[in-house]
């Protein structure tokens, strides 16, 4: 019997109408996600799961995505985990939706 592994994904957005799309679209794709809200709860879920992938929001407004990759960069770097360099992906930013007159 052939045993597939499941990627853990870790996803980090504030905004929940965001986060509950791509959380669907990625489980549709077979990950397994788990979605956080903001950094602290990023850095207490990413230590308790250990996901192979974490998908940060660069815009998110409570604490900048490069300073998050950083503390999860460094709680990787101590489990020894690291075995090349993360690859940072940048999304177009929302756009703002015109006024109806």
């Amino acid at each position: 019997m052939l045993h597939t592994s499941v990627a853990r994904v870790h996803l980090v957005e504030d905004d929940p109408e965001t986060a509950s799309a791509l959380a669907l679209l990625l489980t549709a794709a077979g990950y397994d996600v788990e979605t956080t809200f903001d950094a602290e709860g990023a850095l207490i879920a990413a230590e308790a799961n250990q996901p192979e992938i974490e998908l940060l929001d660069l815009d998110a407004p409570e604490t900048s995505a490069q300073e998050l990759a950083h503390c999860l960069r460094a709680r990787l770097d101590r489990l020894n985990r690291i075995e090349e360099e993360p690859e940072i992906v940048r999304f177009p930013k929302k756009q703002a939706r015109p006024a109806v007159a």
